[in-house]
């Protein structure tokens, strides 16, 4: 089982949209909570550009294991004008560190 969220703008996602985002992905984990991702999407020399950042565990627990790459709660990695996010339950086998499948 799994869940996708996401935000999209014409501009730079405001700190309130990441923020919404932040919420969305952290209650989606009652879709599944195993492992969470999150693709950044920005524009540069007008050409998206995407960043993918993924983790085993529960989405509050990647937002602090993915500050050091610049994403935090706010965002303040470029400037994304869309984050789609994931989370997911392990499927049976539960081979976690090969089946983190995001977006």
């Amino acid at each position: 089982m799994c869940g996708l969220v996401g935000v999209t703008s014409a501009l730079a996602l405001s700190k309130a949209e990441k923020n919404t985002f932040y919420d969305m992905l952290y209650f989606d984990t009652v879709r599944g909570e195993d492992s969470t991702g999150v693709a950044a999407i920005s524009e540069e020399n007008k050409q998206n550009v995407v960043e993918v950042f993924k983790s085993l565990g529960h989405a509050a627990d990647f937002f602090v294991e993915h500050r050091i790459n610049g994403m935090s709660k706010d965002f303040t990695a470029k400037s994304p004008h869309t984050f789609i996010g994931h989370n997911r339950y392990a499927d049976r086998y539960r081979d976690w560190e090969t089946k983190i499948q995001v977006l």
